[in-house]
């Protein structure tokens, strides 16, 4: 079985993925799911804090800027999949063992000091607005400090900006 995969992959992903970051790739995926939704189920009954702030109430709801949060998704696993791949063995692993210790302190400060804030009212009905509305219904505005997708952005960035590589413009 392990050979087969080993074919398989050396056929098929080795030029996207080095074997060896296969599994801790998609551990850091699982890892965040797992932090993510158990600070969701154990913080379900507690009291949030409103971070909402002036600025927040400030800035104008765009709908449309629910294209970059989409976005954001295949821009962290690309990136992640490029740090893998660009860097060394022992930099990506400790890459992901900062990545999944990151997302235990975020998990801590979820139950610690639960937060929320407060959502613009969607009231159009167009494709932004109702793709703004599938979001809402998808992601609940708890656990917002710190922010985790921040978090993965930033690691995008600490993983790719030395890999000369890649363009300039990307890293």
């Amino acid at each position: 079985m392990k050979k087969k995969f080993q074919n398989w992959y050396g056929t098929h992903m080795d030029k996207w993925i080095p074997a060896y970051a296969f599994f801790s790739l998609i551990g850091c995926f699982v890892w965040n799911c797992l932090v993510y939704s158990i600070t969701q189920h154990l913080g379900s009954n507690l009291y949030h804090y409103d971070f909402t702030t002036g600025f927040d109430r400030s800035v104008p709801f765009c709908p449309a800027w629910v294209s970059i949060y989409v976005l954001s998704f295949p821009f962290w696993v690309i990136s992640y999949a490029l740090t893998a791949r660009e860097n060394s063995k022992e930099f990506w692993y400790r890459f992901v063992f900062a990545d999944m210790l990151a997302r235990v302190v975020c998990g801590v400060f979820f139950l610690l000091i639960p937060t929320t804030n407060v959502r613009p009212e969607i009231t159009g009905d167009g494709f932004w607005d109702n793709a703004m509305a599938f979001i809402y219904a998808m992601d609940m505005p708890y656990d917002l400090f710190p922010s985790i997708h921040c978090l993965a952005s930033l690691m995008c960035y600490l993983g790719i900006r030395k890999c000369s590589t890649l363009p300039k413009t990307y890293r």
